[in-house]
């Protein structure tokens, strides 16, 4: 009896939440009681409250409000247990008339939870037929493969194998950057060769970084480390260079010493005039390898190399890689942005455009004018052969420029008169104005000036703004140093966690 009365409760109240949030479309309904209901929808756990998140999710796009919406629908993925739910998320991710970011959603939602999902509807094709999708399901199945959660029994399995060499199989099919290959126990020859073929070839900078990710992690003895290192230096785009940086760090593979030598003299020798944030992470790899501080000078470098460097490596040993050696040297005569050095000539500046910045004093002067000033001092500093932009972080950012320019005392000009033209009152989308500054491979450093919210766009928690952007850091290498100009140590703690991902600084003037 007392079952039965819990269940009718359960259903009232799940009426109440869809007639809630169906009926949000503006402020005012937004506001009668939308986000609670969210809330409480992320936390139901039934088959009912997995459709109604699914249904929901697309309609709430453009919608008032809509990110807080979806960002609760996406904690409810993130929540779910049952095997039930797990399929009515994987069968949602492989419809194509969903959107692409809620499928992708979906694959994350299912990557992060702890629900076990149907090994058929994994293979469904579908997947492999969007780019960004198919990337997102090679991590999420990789995932599912390692932690036992693919029910493979719906699965007939192929003659002398077994009903998960499917799963492996679609992996090969899905191309680069084999993401699922990360998750596998070992790599076949075959398997191997895919990797080194994407991290040289892939058309898309990310999927070569990805590629060298997995490929250092899986098999570092059949690295090929000299082409694919030399591929990803010939190239200016941040996410191979740093993929190969990190990798060879991050693995220990202390042969790299003598080819990282190599690239910061040819990093010094190509870009003598200009900040380069390479020669210092370069440099820094080169320290935590070696665990010997010679600072970034070639020379140095070279001469130990010559001297001493047969002997050393005989010595080296795996785990010797200390995480404090990987600080970069500081060159003081660097630009400066709110008193971070910035040792980068292809920078992309990005303002917060959301009302707080008009509203909000820093230096006797509202935040906006403030940080257009900074803009100022710091562009001044700069060569006049380095390459910037400059964008407003609103419901859909905004940019100054359409490409990157150079730093002319006529473009600086114009990026300031931008600046002072923005309204300052928008809702502000940090995470797609970061989604945006990438499509540039050639940006390897970003200035963020912001209060530390997001109000719009594709995500508004820190949480999973935070895990987006970890993701895409991996494929763009994209580092990050945020200014934050408002009181809030829950926002400082945010801007803080987004600059250390990528190594980046963060200050609070």
């Amino acid at each position: 009896m007392l079952a039965t009365i819990l269940l009718v409760a359960c259903a009232q109240s799940l009426d109440e939440i869809e007639s809630t949030l169906k009926a949000a479309t503006d402020k005012t309904s937004f506001e009668n009681g939308a986000y609670s209901a969210a809330r409480a929808l992320a936390d139901l756990r039934n088959d009912d409250a997995a459709k109604l998140r699914i249904e929901l999710f697309d309609t709430k796009y453009d919608t008032y409000r809509g990110v807080y919406l979806r960002d609760w629908f996406y904690s409810g993925y993130l929540k779910s247990t049952s095997r039930s739910e797990g399929d009515l998320m994987l069968a949602a991710a492989a419809n194509k008339k969903t959107s692409s970011w809620h499928r992708i959603i979906l694959l994350r939602g299912i990557e992060r939870s702890t629900a076990r999902v149907s090994g058929k509807l994994l293979l469904n094709k579908n997947f492999l037929k969007d780019d960004e999708v198919c990337r997102a399901w090679q991590r999420c199945a990789g995932v599912l493969l390692k932690e036992s959660r693919v029910d493979f029994s719906d699965v007939t399995a192929p003659r002398n194998g077994n009903a998960s060499d499917k799963l492996i199989a679609l992996f090969d099919k899905a191309g680069a950057p084999y993401y699922g290959y990360s998750y596998l126990d070992s790599l076949t020859e075959r398997q191997q060769s895919n990797l080194v073929g994407a991290a040289l070839k892939a058309t898309d900078a990310g999927d070569r970084a990805i590629a060298i990710r997995v490929l250092a992690q899986q098999a570092p003895s059949n690295f090929n480390l000299i082409a694919i290192a030399q591929k990803a230096f010939d190239d200016n785009a941040a996410g191979p260079r740093t993929a190969v940086l990190e990798a060879v760090v991050d693995n220990e593979i202390f042969t790299a010493v003598p080819l990282l030598i190599k690239f910061l003299k040819d990093e010094v020798a190509a870009f003598p005039d200009l900040p380069n944030r390479f020669v210092s992470d370069i440099g820094s790899s080169l320290r935590a390898l070696t665990g010997i501080s010679f600072g970034n000078a070639p020379a140095m470098w070279e001469k130990w190399w010559n001297e001493s460097g047969p002997s050393w490596i005989a010595e080296a040993k795996k785990g010797s890689v200390k995480d404090k050696a990987k600080e970069p040297q500081q060159d003081d005569t660097v630009a400066q942005f709110f008193g971070i050095p910035v040792d980068s000539s292809n920078v992309a500046i990005l303002v917060d455009g959301s009302g707080s910045m008009s509203a909000n004093q820093l230096n006797g002067e509202n935040c906006a004018a403030a940080a257009a000033t900074e803009v100022d001092k710091f562009l001044a500093q700069l060569p006049k052969k380095a390459l910037f932009t400059v964008a407003t972080i609103e419901q859909k950012p905004e940019f100054g420029f359409k490409k990157m320019l150079p730093n002319s005392m006529k473009n600086r000009k114009k990026a300031l008169d931008f600046l002072a033209k923005r309204p300052y009152r928008s809702t502000s989308a940090l995470y797609d104005a970061l989604e945006q500054v990438v499509l540039d491979t050639s940006v390897d450093t970003v200035l963020i000036v912001s209060d530390g919210g997001s109000s719009a766009g594709k995500h508004q928690y820190p949480g999973h703004i935070l895990d987006s952007f970890e993701r895409l850091y991996l494929r763009t290498g994209l580092r990050v140093h945020c200014v934050l100009v408002t009181d809030s140590n829950k926002h400082e703690g945010f801007l803080r966690d987004l600059a250390t991902v990528t190594g980046g600084r963060m200050v609070r003037p």
